[in-house]
């Protein structure tokens, strides 16, 4: 057999093996790491949130796996950490002294399954399923739907959820809209076996706001929210150049305004949002003073 075609077969085989490394599952292997972003409503503030894989516990005879989250608490989170472990590609969470499917990467397109949460259940819909090459690993994607808008959008094999770690409660279970810190992607994963992947979806993956810059950005608020079919902006003064976006949680752009600058300030602005269907979504108002960002929500 000639030299290259060993070398060749030789780099397949090892690709193998650490591909069937990767899917037979490391589920959340020691020192794993997800970076999520998170904004508060109606402020510019940008932080970022760690869960990492801390550690080992056994729970009810399975070996699960500790994601401790590194920092302050977040809207929606149950508690600071995950316990998890994963069968047969199915990730299961231990939620209020219980086991439920977080993830079951068997699902194909039109198949559910429901993520016990705290007092209620999740009915989650897998949409449409695809595949993501990330590192040189063919990672099986579900596109999943609940009535949980903060959880939807893409489940990435070996990753999870690139919105946010968990359902949110407080909105699911008690129908909260809180204007408080929100995730707002997942900025980052690494593993020792994986490698690191940037989502790109901001400049680093411990992107922060300093206070002193919060200070210099736009005071503007939004309202009302939730909303049914127009969104205000108070003191918004429009000028040259002035923009405002809406996006939904997959970061599509759903409607983008260019308003008549000359706008008074104290007038304000309102915004037409009957045509978008229910959900979360984020508006970024930009002008030449600055950008900011708020999540609302449309009934």
């Amino acid at each position: 057999m000639p030299d290259e075609m060993k070398r060749k077969l030789l780099c397949l085989f090892f690709f193998l093996i650490v591909t069937m490394g990767i899917q037979g599952q490391t589920w959340a292997p020691a020192g794993a790491k997800w970076t999520f972003g998170v904004a508060y409503a109606f402020s510019p503030a940008i932080e970022y949130r760690e869960w990492i894989s801390t550690g080992d516990t056994l729970i009810s005879g399975h070996n699960c796996k500790i994601i401790q989250r590194n920092g302050g608490v977040v809207a929606g989170d149950i508690s600071d950490k995950l316990i998890t472990y994963e069968d047969s590609d199915i990730i299961y969470w231990y939620n209020i002294n219980q086991f439920t499917v977080l993830y079951d990467f068997n699902k194909n397109a039109g198949d559910t399954w429901i993520t016990i949460t705290d007092t209620c259940g999740l009915l989650i819909t897998v949409d449409s399923t695809g595949i993501d090459t990330i590192n040189g690993f063919p990672l099986k994607a579900l596109y999943i739907s609940s009535s949980d808008f903060a959880f939807n959008g893409k489940v990435l094999e070996h990753i999870g959820n690139i919105w946010r770690p968990n359902p949110d409660i407080s909105y699911h279970c008690f129908n909260w809209v809180i204007d408080a810190n929100y995730y707002t992607g997942l900025r980052c994963y690494e593993d020792s076996a994986f490698g690191f992947h940037s989502f790109n979806i901001a400049p680093s993956c411990d992107y922060n706001t300093g206070i002193d810059e919060i200070k210099n950005m736009l005071g503007l608020s939004f309202f009302p929210n939730p909303t049914l079919s127009e969104l205000g902006i108070n003191s918004f003064e429009s000028e040259d150049n002035s923009e405002l976006t809406i996006y939904n949680v997959l970061g599509e752009k759903r409607l983008t305004l260019f308003p008549v600058p000359g706008t008074p300030k104290d007038e304000g602005l309102r915004i037409d949002v009957s045509s978008l269907a229910s959900g979360i979504y984020f508006v970024k108002a930009k002008t030449k003073k600055g950008t900011i960002s708020a999540r609302f929500v449309k009934e």
